[in-house]
């Protein structure tokens, strides 16, 4: 390849260039949270418990360096937060460990854990989507992640209840107690008082968008939301040190104390065993006797599997763009998984926004290895397609077992896309940020020959007799040239990949049979309107989830829907399932 260095972006920022990147938020400008909002304070240990020896494979939701994803270790490599970058194919490589498949499923919950009342939580709590008050409980649960952004807590929800001091209409006031065993996930971040939360916004337009009978499969739900305060005290003497600084170590009558008390916003989600990163890491690490470090020959994960996780990701983002809904932070990190129902769901919407022509966005958005190429550009007019582009990137992670585009920096980013797809031509810079070529003052790129798809993937496809392997192989390729277009304008949109021949096989008859023998006894669903009506535990099947397209999702692009459930696919599934609306 040419050394000559490429054309340096407009507003192109990196790690390196920007001071206090891990702790800062990526927000747009007119809701930046203030440099000198205060560090996570410690969660209280009478709200919450972290248990340091609890069963690995219960770990989830762990944020791992975009810088380091190779490494299955964080950037801060101390004890304390070493522990939730750990997998479960790691806790146990030695003893070749088989995953946990029913790790999400509900499990009796011990009648002395309730009988004692320092192991319960009672919290009132707003319903996602009612908006009403409720009264939660469930058990202190354990910390699976931790960052920048906060904390996230696994716990079991055992009872609700309607809160009884709030003015209801008679609906709401003749709820009663509900009890049950519901795996949980508290999200916990700090919160600016000057300023809304936008994820919290983005989450209850989401769930307002759902009906009564239908929440999107494929979009982690989002239960309810409460705030909590801390409060710490800071003592200092005259001299603006700490009391312990002075060298007799005696405490001066002359100090100033202040008091900081922080807000939090606590969001309530349903819980999901594992995170794709964890499953990619899983699959690349099941050989002990061949680290992925010094063999070729370690598992890649199945097929099938990758064309189920990858259609479920594209159908959570085509219902999201057609609310003008932009993630902006597509990963694996961000994709929860049920190995054994394998049902996928989208989460933390941290960095999502309902994308406005008119409006300017910031470009330094979303993860490096997933960065769109006009985001590294320093476009600010951009559309739902850099979700797209992404999609692509965790579509060839998931069929290499590592990222395709690993820039060490936002230039070197750009470098490996040229790499593998050639250089943009001056068209497609134009599309991609109008204002850039104006900036080159006549600096040619160098011209570089995009390289094939087969020679990054050969490693997958060597040795492979099917006949199918060799179909999927021709047509990941013609998927991933779609998905890996520099002109957003050409770029396919996430509803059209969803027909793409490359997933014909989940719409097989054979398929469909083969997806049947692995039921899941799903987390019993919370009553959108809390009325007294039984909650139970019901059986869903992948195969139904996969197509069960709500009115508003057929009528996105109702010209292909007789390939997105074509006529022998809708029979089956209404032959074996009870729903009239496939």
């Amino acid at each position: 390849m040419n050394n000559e260095p490429l054309p340096r972006p407009i507003g192109l920022l990196d790690p390196t260039d920007r001071p206090g990147y891990r702790d800062s938020k990526r927000t747009e400008l007119d809701s930046r949270q203030p440099s000198s909002v205060p560090k996570l304070a410690p969660i209280p240990i009478a709200q919450f418990h972290t248990d340091s020896d609890s069963d690995l494979s219960s770990l989830n939701y762990t944020i791992t360096s975009e810088e380091n994803i190779n490494s299955l270790r964080p950037a801060d490599s101390s004890a304390s937060s070493t522990s939730s970058y750990i997998i479960p194919a790691v806790a146990a490589l030695n003893s070749r460990p088989k995953l946990n498949l029913r790790q999400n499923h509900e499990a009796p919950i011990d009648p002395a854990l309730l009988q004692n009342s320092q192991n319960i939580i009672t919290q009132t709590v707003i319903d996602g989507f009612t908006g009403k008050p409720m009264v939660y409980k469930w058990l202190k649960g354990t910390t699976t992640g931790s960052g920048s952004f906060g904390v996230v807590v696994k716990t079991q929800l055992f009872e609700i209840s309607p809160e009884t001091n709030h003015n209801t209409d008679n609906n709401y006031s003749t709820a009663t107690t509900v009890r049950l065993n519901k795996p949980i996930a508290i999200k916990r971040v700090l919160q600016d008082k000057r300023y809304k939360n936008r994820e919290l916004d983005i989450m209850k337009i989401i769930n307002q968008s759902f009906s009564p009978s239908y929440e999107h499969p494929n979009i982690i739900k989002f239960l309810a939301y409460y705030y909590s305060t801390t409060t710490s005290t800071i003592s200092t003497e005259g001299d603006n040190q700490p009391m312990s600084s002075k060298p007799d170590n005696r405490i001066s009558s002359q100090h100033d104390t202040s008091t900081t008390t922080n807000t939090y916003l606590n969001i309530i989600l349903d819980f999901m065993p594992q995170t794709a990163f964890q499953t990619i890491k899983f699959h690349q690490l099941r050989s002990p006797e061949h680290p992925p470090s010094q063999s070729d020959n370690h598992e890649f994960m199945p097929m099938l599997d990758v064309k189920l996780y990858t259609y479920q990701l594209l159908r959570s983002l085509a219902y999201l763009h057609s609310n003008d809904i932009c993630h902006r932070d597509i990963k694996p990190q961000n994709l929860l998984i049920d190995p054994h129902s394998k049902i996928l769901k989208l989460c933390d919407f941290g960095s999502a926004k309902i994308l406005n022509p008119r409006e300017a966005n910031i470009s330094y958005i979303c993860s490096r290895f997933y960065r769109a190429p006009e985001l590294i550009f320093g476009a600010q007019h951009y559309s739902t397609k850099i979700d797209v582009w992404s999609a692509g990137c965790v579509l060839a992670e998931l069929i290499s077992g590592k990222p395709l585009f690993p820039g060490s920096s936002g230039i070197d980013q750009l470098v490996e896309i040229i790499k593998l797809l050639g250089t943009p031509s001056y068209d497609e810079i134009r599309v991609m940020n109008k204002h850039y070529l104006s900036s080159l003052n006549n600096t040619k790129f160098p011209q570089i020959k995009p390289q094939s798809f087969a020679k990054v993937f050969r490693r997958r496809f060597n040795n492979i007799s099917h006949q199918r392997f060799h179909d999927d192989e021709i047509l990941l390729y013609d998927l991933l040239s779609k998905l890996f277009q520099y002109s957003p304008l050409k770029r396919i949109s996430a509803m059209e990949a969803l027909v793409h021949p490359f997933f014909d096989q989940l719409r097989d008859i054979e398929t469909l049979e083969q997806l049947k023998q692995a039921p899941l006894t799903s987390a019993i669903s919370l009553p959108s309107a809390f009325t007294s009506q039984p909650l139970e535990s019901s059986t869903e099947f992948l195969p139904h989830l996969l197509f069960n397209f709500s009115k508003y999702e057929l009528a996105i692009l109702p010209e292909i829907n007789h390939r997105l459930v074509p006529s022998e696919t809708r029979a089956w599934i209404r032959a074996n399932y009870t729903d009239e609306n496939i």
